[in-house]
């Protein structure tokens, strides 16, 4: 007959829910701060691509209103 004996420590980590939610909360503080900010990136107008969204529109606007009106709200925000 054989046996097997487990040793563990007397006091396991996280093994209340309290240190559980401890340990979730660092980590999630942790990744969050880990994060590193993107440089800004250099806003530019392209004039030429806003032309092509109001052409487009234009070719729309007798089949669907709607969408050549998205494509004018899109083109006016770039």
């Amino acid at each position: 007959m054989s046996t097997m004996t487990i040793a563990s420590p007397a006091h396991v980590a996280g093994s209340s829910y309290l240190e559980n939610v401890g340990v979730a909360a660092r980590n999630l503080l942790a990744a969050i701060f880990a994060v590193r900010p993107q440089a800004p990136v250099a806003e530019k107008t392209d004039e030429v691509s806003i032309a092509k969204l109001y052409r487009m529109a234009a070719s729309y606007d007798s089949v669907m209103p709607n969408l050549a009106q998205e494509l004018r709200t899109i083109a006016l925000r770039a």
